[in-house]
């Protein structure tokens, strides 16, 4: 049996906020799937404390400690997504009247020898009443000296409602702990799992646990183990952000699954009614997963429950299969997906500015995926404007795991631009993504000099010139802002190394135009490429702090042609010395010509070309020639004809010198025609201009000019 809901395609973000965790009411004995959508947000390490309830209470509620083997379960289940760049951290706190120190275990990375130190601490108790804000008091203290950038969580697990030697009202207690959480724990995800959740007093306790945690309460009427380990799966699938938890009860003749192209990790966990039944995960190739695989994370406890965690799973047909015994088995997938996030452009972005479309398909830990041949990706994405204009961009990939948009989105309109990306492994759509970018009349800048992928000479200054804009114009610093445009823009110069060369601010030079901002400078001093980042920040006219998202430019700095030849004479003379003399000898080798080329049009004689003592000759038209160009021609002057000698035999014999002319037959042609003339013959250039050759020179003429 199983039971499975198809996820929406489009996972909506709002920019700066995460989106609400997905509330779970666990129905007993049912398959759970779930799908969250995709947050813009990077995922981080977690910091999770398990709040264990060790009052005497718990020797009624649960006498076989079946919540001690689940606890067990929890901590390898996050073991699973244990890695170096999420080094999930988990501490175990018992508690009853106090939470006795010598009794619990401090936030620990879920390493193997971690996970023993905690499994040795999980150990039935009797620690008296149930005081929840003893507890929650050592996991906020925990949680004020560790370390920042964690996501921070505390679960806990109880039969009921606080109480100690005071006594006090159910209101008085939850009010107490609600005023704790508020002042001191109030970012950190808190969840509970009630056991013996039934009658009036639970319904009470209920609102009050639903009100401190935001709803995120499990509830069971009695301890089971498979359930109880399924809420485990489902609050870490909450926590880690887990594209899909899906549970399918395993068939006797076992059960085909299919794994997608592109999964970041996929985690198995199977849960066991009897202890003697031996499962196996089959790969789609055939092959067994085995504990000790390369791309395989395995836990068990030896008796109910096994988690293989796989890290790039081959996208095909894989199988659970019950190898030994009978009993019921549950297996639960957790896909995590190689997502596509928008990096730029941000929200909110300036009217005026294009938009550059930037986007990676990358793993969690930022590192990129390995593409399919099978499975060969294409990106795209649909922007919509505010007004209902749809455009369509197409990415290409500039490095791996990293896309750029081969269109710019013009954001004249301010308002909401909605950009939905697609991504599509050959013919099957992955899960799309959708982020709103929120366009204002924000002031941003535009970095004029030095331009982006230009070279500049090793010594020169180097001018730097950016403009401060608003809306597609040029904006005045003092309208804008209430700060002195002395200090108003800044830049940084950075080397190919990422070394800081210089941070430079920039003066208001009103004779360049309106919000031009330069400076010089003699730096970099050295042949590299260098990146440039302009900085805008300040107080807005209505009081506001202000900073525009920084502008990035990369150029380089090259060293001068005459430098380069200077430094390198040895080598170019080596090189030049050979072609010089080859080319000498080819020109030794070409005849003598002698005579004349005439030009004319119609009887109009317009010049002539001595060829007596030359090997070759250029016939050029244009201005200051005897054969003009269109006035339409964006040339000043071009080669008609190309003359150089060859060496005929004539007809008694004997070996002559002739030109041999390559020439433009027509005016627009920009291809040769090559002909031989003897004395007298001639061609036509340029559709009217008549070149006629003669063997010896002929009296001067006179010319006419032409107009």
């Amino acid at each position: 049996m199983s039971l499975s809901i198809t996820p929406s395609v489009t996972g909506r973000v709002v920019i700066g906020f995460s989106l609400p965790l997905l509330l779970v009411t666990l129905v007993m004995g049912l398959p759970i799937l779930q799908v969250q959508a995709q947050p813009l947000e990077t995922p981080r390490p977690l910091d999770v404390f398990l709040l264990l309830d060790q009052s005497e209470g718990m020797r009624w509620v649960d006498p076989e400690n079946i919540r001690l083997e689940a606890a067990r379960y929890f901590t390898k289940y996050l073991a699973a997504f244990y890695t170096d760049i999420f080094d999930h951290h988990l501490g175990l706190i018992n508690f009853g009247t106090t939470a006795p120190a010598e009794k619990m275990v401090p936030l620990t990375p879920l390493d193997r020898q971690a996970i023993s130190s905690i499994e040795r601490k999980i150990v039935p108790l009797d620690l008296g009443y149930t005081s929840f804000i003893n507890a929650l008091q050592v996991a906020a203290q925990s949680f004020a000296s560790g370390a920042e950038g964690r996501k921070r969580a505390v679960v806990i697990f109880t039969d009921g409602r606080p109480n100690d030697r005071r006594e006090l009202t159910t209101e008085a207690y939850f009010k107490e702990i609600e005023e704790f959480v508020a002042k001191n724990i109030a970012e950190v995800s808190l969840y509970v799992i009630a056991v013996g959740a039934e009658g009036k007093s639970w319904s009470l306790d209920k609102q009050f646990w639903e009100e401190i945690t935001r709803g995120r309460v499990f509830e069971l009427r009695a301890v089971d183990e498979v359930e109880l380990e399924k809420i485990y799966n489902t609050i870490v699938f909450q926590l880690l952000r887990i594209s899909e938890l899906h549970w399918d009860q395993v068939p006797e003749e076992g059960l085909e699954i299919k794994i997608e192209p592109y999964l970041d990790k996929v985690a198995f966990s199977v849960l066991k009614e009897n202890p003697e039944v031996e499962f196996s995960l089959i790969r789609d190739d055939g092959e067994k997963v085995r504990p000790g695989d390369p791309d395989v994370t395995y836990y068990s406890s030896g008796r109910l429950f096994e988690i293989y965690a796989i890290s790039e799973p081959s996208a095909g047909i894989w199988r659970y299969t019950i190898t030994r015994g009978r009993g019921r088995v549950e297996v639960g997938k957790a896909l995590t997906r190689v997502e596509v996030k928008l990096v730029q452009p941000f929200s909110p972005h300036p009217q005026g500015k294009n938009m550059e479309l930037l986007a990676s398909f990358r793993k969690r830990d930022g590192s990129p995926i390995k593409e399919l041949a099978t499975y060969p990706l294409w990106i795209g994405a649909r922007v919509i404007k505010p007004g209902g204009t749809e455009v369509l961009v197409e990415f290409e990939k500039i490095e791996e795991g990293l896309y750029q948009g081969k269109e710019i989105i013009q954001s004249d309109e301010a308002g909401q631009y909605l950009v939905t990306l697609t991504v599509k492994a050959g013919t099957l759509i992955l899960p799309e993504l959708q982020v709103p970018i929120e366009v204002k009349p924000l002031p941003y800048l535009e970095v004029v000099s030095p331009r982006g992928g230009a070279d500049y000479i090793l010594g020169e200054p180097l001018e730097i010139e950016v403009q401060l804009r608003q809306a597609g114009r040029p904006a005045k610093a003092q309208e804008l802002f209430l700060d002195d445009p002395r200090s108003l823009i800044w830049v940084t110069l950075m080397d190919a190394q990422g070394e800081l060369v210089d941070t430079i601010r920039l003066s208001e030079d009103p004779q360049r135009g309106v919000g031009v901002f330069v400076v010089q400078t003699d730096l970099p001093r050295k042949e590299e490429s260098y990146s440039l980042t302009a900085y805008l920040a300040g107080t807005l006219t209505s009081g506001e702090r202000y900073k525009a998202w920084p502008e990035v430019v990369s150029f380089r700095i090259e060293k001068g042609w005459l430098s380069k030849v200077s430094e390198r004479w040895p080598w170019f003379a080596g090189l030049l010395a050979p072609g010089g003399l080859i080319y000498f000898l080819y020109w030794q080798r070409l005849p003598v010509l002698n005579g004349m080329i005439q030009v004319q049009k119609g009887n109009d004689i317009l010049g002539e070309h001595i060829l007596t003592g030359r090997r070759k000759l250029k016939v050029r038209a244009g201005k200051g020639y005897p054969i003009p160009l269109p006035p339409d021609d964006p040339k000043k002057q071009r080669v008609v004809a190309k003359i150089r000698g060859k060496r005929s035999e004539n007809a008694n014999g004997s070996i002559e010198v002739l030109p041999l002319v390559e020439y433009q037959e027509g005016e627009k042609s920009d291809s040769f025609t090559t002909r031989e003339l003897d004395d007298g013959e001639s061609i036509v250039v340029m559709d009217d201009y008549v070149l006629t050759y003669h063997r010896r020179l002929k009296p001067p003429v006179r010319l006419v000019r032409v107009l």
